[in-house]
């Protein structure tokens, strides 16, 4: 049932990048018709431009994506110092985040065990040990988010700077030979794009990395026979990631070039409306829609499928800890712990599914920034 209740936003997407591609046609009031000169010796002409791009280059996915880590180390590396300080907070807080049920199950244990309980020191010393726990996690959480904050300002600036510095370099008939669109594009749309996913994603997706590695081995060391249960899912999840990347890139690269496509439009349309009319408009408006539903209607599988994986190891989990239970095979803390470890591994799964259209829009704007900043003249 919780699945299913995914498939009315997955049904909105499309509706929703039509309306968008409706009103901005709409406010700008571009069509594909004749548009007659004010100068009376002029022809009026009906014309169609074919756009130049710079090459992004085509490799295999695995190339591609060390390529990317590799261009984001390079933005990163000013502040290297600062981003290596963020991960080490967010590696302390999400280990105390973990341990917390460990030390959960033995007080349940203690409680469970012992008569007097009221009397027993390691009781209270579990709970203040459980208070310390997650009021470090929580409070070194805070940290990375303003250091990741301003390094994100810095990144935009200085890839603004690095952009304008070599279109100087190279001249104004670099310009000409490409759209000005996409190098507005760019200039806007890709380096906000960037700002936005080092500012937030980055420390994010990091943080949920970690936190289900250190799940995965604190749930082995808790007991073995329920832990695998969730462990096994996880090859599942990982080809689902995989499957949606390789289907998804195409589609996101399209996107962020077809939006560069309409500003050269919107720019020569504003510009030389009185002496010809450019077609197209339609077809390249169709094509960013196109290309935004499915890019997205791709990742946002991932969010349905991941809550169905999620809720089939759960109840699994529940029928094999009960029997091992009433077996007396595990004791109740320890089931406790490895219900609460499962919902630490899948709430970091589902974040990372609805991560990815931010990763593939990131990776497809970061390959499109270093276009430029690595293009050599022939």
């Amino acid at each position: 049932v919780s699945t299913l209740t995914f498939v009315p936003a997955l049904i909105d997407r499309w509706p929703r990048a039509y309306a968008t591609s409706v009103r901005l046609e709409e406010v700008l009031n571009i069509e594909d018709k004749i548009i007659k000169s004010d100068n009376a010796t002029d022809n009026p002409k009906e014309i169609e431009i074919v756009e130049e791009d710079i090459d992004c280059g085509d490799k295999g996915i695995w190339a591609e994506r060390k390529d990317l880590i590799q261009k984001f180390r390079r933005i990163l590396k000013d502040d290297k110092a600062k981003t290596i300080i963020s991960m080490i907070l967010l590696t302390a807080s999400t280990l105390c985040m973990v341990y917390a049920p460990k030390v959960a199950g033995k007080t349940v244990d203690l409680l469970g065990s012992n008569v007097n309980s009221s009397n027993d020191v390691a009781i209270y010393t579990n709970l203040a040990l459980l208070l310390v726990l997650y009021s470090v996690g929580y409070l070194f959480k805070l940290p990375p988010k303003r250091i990741m904050g301003v390094i994100g300002e810095k990144v935009a600036y200085n890839l603004r700077m690095k952009l304008f510095d070599k279109i100087d370099l190279i001249g104004s008939g670099f310009i000409q030979e490409n759209s000005k669109g996409q190098i507005l594009s760019r200039l806007n749309n890709d380096v906000m794009n960037i700002r936005e996913f080092v500012s937030s994603r980055i420390s994010e997706i990091f943080a949920q990395i970690i936190s289900i590695v250190l799940v995965a081995v604190l749930m082995l060391m808790t007991d073995v026979r329920l832990s695998l249960i969730y462990l096994v899912i996880l090859p599942v999840y990982a080809i689902c990631f995989y499957i949606c990347d390789v289907k998804s890139r195409a589609h996101y690269d399209g996107h962020q070039k077809q939006l560069g496509r309409l500003m050269s439009y919107f720019e020569r349309g504003l510009s030389n409306r009185h002496s010809f009319h450019e077609k197209g408009f339609k077809k390249i408006n169709k094509t960013v829609i196109d290309n935004y539903i499915k890019s997205r209607n791709i990742t946002s599988f991932m969010e349905p499928i991941t809550t169905f994986l999620t809720n089939v190891s759960n109840i699994t989990v529940y029928i094999a800890g009960v029997y091992l239970l009433s077996v007396n095979e595990i004791q109740l803390g320890t089931l406790l712990a490895i219900i609460m470890y499962g919902q630490l591994m899948t709430k970091p799964i589902k974040k990372l599914s609805t991560s990815m259209a931010s990763i593939e829009t990131a990776f497809s704007s970061i390959k499109r920034l270093f276009a430029i900043i690595d293009y050599q003249k022939d």
